[in-house]
């Protein structure tokens, strides 16, 4: 068995302890988010809207947002899209992404983090054809940054996704064109990339912060501007995953916020007055644990006494595995 097999082994034993092993508060987002969830937020001194959405300090500490443009309707670009991450930094460390399809097996992935110089917020696609650690996706897909914003809590990017709603790997193709809903998964981890940081394929440690699904209705999300918003993404910029493995910076660290008011529990990354760089985010607020629509589910207390031992075989398993990772041990 190779490293990369015990990686997949291990990635996998987590996600079952993480996800499925829990307590009565177990919960599982199974419908898309409201309306009411999403509002317009103008990114900081560009002048993009984007129709954003933030999962609270409830679901994932520090909070989690994304937000998206389209192009206007009958323009021939249905597969691109404007988008923003803002992801939280647990410790100085974690990464933060979306799942283009909502679910995580067989979709494209696009995971962000900050760089060990924290000046730059690295971008790499994934993909999986399971519930393991995601391989680097190297299909034609081209993620162009507009601008990024860095302090010591969180860190967000504004970047231009083209070939980004349909994927093809081993000659096996997906999609997932806007519809009337658009469905998309997030996930977010409270670790860095394990090895080198600056890496676009750094191995991503499994998302321990939480993770979930949302919609959003896609005539919202259509903006006018479109088409001018994308000559803010500079060539330069570019990070085509067969040809790049980096993604060079766009935008300033710090950074402030102007515009429309951010989503309700959005953080705002503002430029420090000491300018170090390095700022507090505001508290979350006015975000409900479950949104309206979304279904909680708790398993019986029978079953969690059975998950209760299962869950002890799977985490010695998971350790001995992720000990035989470390020691680098092939069999």
């Amino acid at each position: 068995m190779t490293i990369e097999q015990l990686r997949g082994h291990a990635y996998a034993l987590e996600l079952t302890s993480s996800s499925s092993i829990k307590s009565c508060g177990l919960h599982i987002r199974i419908a898309v988010a409201q309306d009411s969830d999403w509002s317009l937020y103008s990114y900081r001194d560009t002048g993009v809207k984007l129709l954003t959405t933030t999962i609270s300090e409830d679901e994932t500490k520090g909070t989690f947002s994304f937000g998206y443009a389209l192009p206007p309707a009958g323009t021939g670009s249905d597969d691109e899209y404007i988008g923003y991450i803002q992801g939280s930094r647990v410790n100085s460390q974690g990464w933060a992404g979306i799942s283009h399809a909502g679910g995580m097996p067989n979709a494209l992935l696009l995971a962000a983090w900050v760089d060990g110089t924290r000046t730059r917020v690295v971008t790499s696609f994934r993909y999986a054809t399971d519930y393991v650690a995601p391989s680097v996706y190297t299909g034609n897909a081209t993620l162009t940054e507009i601008s990024h914003a860095i302090n010591a809590t969180h860190y967000d990017v504004l970047y231009r996704c083209q070939g980004c709603w349909s994927w093809t790997v081993n000659g096996t193709s997906g999609a997932a064109l806007p519809g009337d809903t658009q469905t998309i998964g997030w996930a977010q981890a409270s670790k860095s990339p394990a090895g080198d940081v600056n890496d676009v394929n750094a191995p991503l440690p499994f998302h321990n912060n939480g993770q979930g699904i949302f919609g959003a209705q896609r005539a919202q999300a259509r903006q006018a501007d479109y088409m001018k918003w994308t000559a803010l993404a500079k060539p330069e910029n570019a990070q085509i995953p067969s040809t790049c493995c980096t993604t060079q910076p766009g935008g300033l660290v710090g950074g402030s916020i102007s515009g429309s008011a951010l989503p309700s529990g959005v953080p705002a990354l503002a430029a420090p007055a000491n300018g170090t760089g390095i700022v507090s985010a505001a508290s979350p607020n006015g975000i409900s644990r479950m949104p309206p629509g979304v279904l909680q589910t708790k398993p019986s207390c029978t079953k969690r006494k059975q998950r209760r031992g299962r869950s002890s075989r799977v985490e010695r398993r998971k350790a001995k595995l992720e000990k035989a990772v470390e020691e680098e041990f092939v069999w």
